[in-house]
């Protein structure tokens, strides 16, 4: 079984790379999971803030994990895993589980605050399956790490969060005057968080039903979502290619 978490189609595309031939897939953001002692379990996700996304523990934290024979992660970043691997294993230890196995692998931030240039992300994109075939090879090898375990969501990574939140002002999403209502962000969202009220997207108002993974602000093909004073361009966006204009799938 492998558990994904995914916002522009990064994890998501590493996940389904990863399965074996018969292997269920679990999209965290729509279901709970139930992991049999026998099997093997995998998690792929991104990394938020250095660290793992929120939703992710909530996911893992509502879910029955077992004792699987072999666990691993994945993450996919911009920069590093942060870390993501130790709060997970905290996660699954608290769980009776534990953490095999882990790696990252770079991807195309889907962050528009560190938007990659687009010569980088088709760079990345063309690399991203030799790398992923590597950490396949391993992992079907039962390859181990030796990994710490830690308390999710640290001191850093909250303050990130803080000043994202507070300060960049990721939590006050609102579309613009170039909104047409073409609903593409509603079909995005996993949170459900996005209507269409008198043709403009209105987004809700609790920064808990938002899952900040920019998948709208990504989607939208008019730039029309903002949050705080930053502005999106078409030079900022990022959609993995093998899913845009696939959200609904």
């Amino acid at each position: 079984m492998i558990i994904y978490f995914s916002g522009t189609g990064n994890s998501r595309y590493v996940a389904e790379k990863l399965l074996r031939e018969g292997e269920k897939i679990v999209d965290a953001a729509k279901q709970e999971f139930t992991v049999c002692d026998e099997e093997r379990v995998g998690f792929v996700f991104p990394c938020y803030c250095g660290d793992i996304p929120p939703k992710l523990i909530d996911f893992v934290e509502k879910s029955t994990v077992g004792k699987p024979n072999y666990a691993f992660a994945v993450c996919t970043c911009g920069a590093s895993a942060g870390r993501s691997f130790r709060s997970l294993k905290y996660l699954l230890c608290a769980k009776g589980a534990t953490l095999d196995f882990a790696e990252s692998i770079v991807m195309p931030d889907s962050c528009v605050l560190y938007a990659f240039p687009k010569k980088v992300v088709k760079k990345l994109l063309l690399s991203a399956d030799e790398r992923i075939g590597k950490i396949k090879a391993k992992i079907d090898a039962s390859e181990r790490k030796n990994l710490k375990g830690k308390k999710p969501l640290g001191f850093r990574s909250k303050a990130v969060w803080f000043m994202f939140g507070k300060i960049v002002g990721i939590y006050r999403k609102r579309s613009d005057e170039n909104c047409i209502g073409c609903g593409e962000c509603v079909k995005a969202c996993e949170a459900g968080n996005i209507k269409i009220v008198d043709g403009k997207a209105v987004f809700g108002k609790k920064p808990e039903s938002c899952y900040q993974c920019f998948a709208c602000i990504n989607v939208c093909p008019k730039c029309a979502i903002r949050f705080g004073a930053l502005k999106n361009s078409e030079e900022k966006r990022y959609y993995h290619p093998a899913y845009r204009g696939k959200q609904e799938e």
